[in-house]
């Protein structure tokens, strides 16, 4: 999967875990507490369907540091990179 891919597969996720009124504003800028509304049932399910669709395991302060939608596609494609 490229890079694009990647945005767009990471996006769809974090889609289905926003709110209902958040889910079309979902964007790589957007911060997954504060504008997508997520609590911390939809963080942690969020990052299990990160680490099911990436067959990766994230760890918890890796996961700690993700606060926007682009944190977790600049993780996603660092951890990608460095298993190739």
């Amino acid at each position: 999967m490229n890079r694009e891919g990647v945005r767009k597969k990471i996006i769809g996720i974090f889609r289905e875990q926003a709110t209902r009124e958040m889910r079309e504003k979902v964007s790589l800028d957007s911060r997954l507490i504060e504008d997508l509304g997520m609590d911390s049932l939809g963080l942690v399910e969020s990052l299990m369907a990160l680490e099911e669709e990436f067959v990766m395991e994230i760890p918890d302060v890796d996961a700690d540091n993700m606060l926007k939608v682009q944190d977790a596609v600049d993780y996603i494609i660092d951890k990608k990179r460095n298993r190739a």
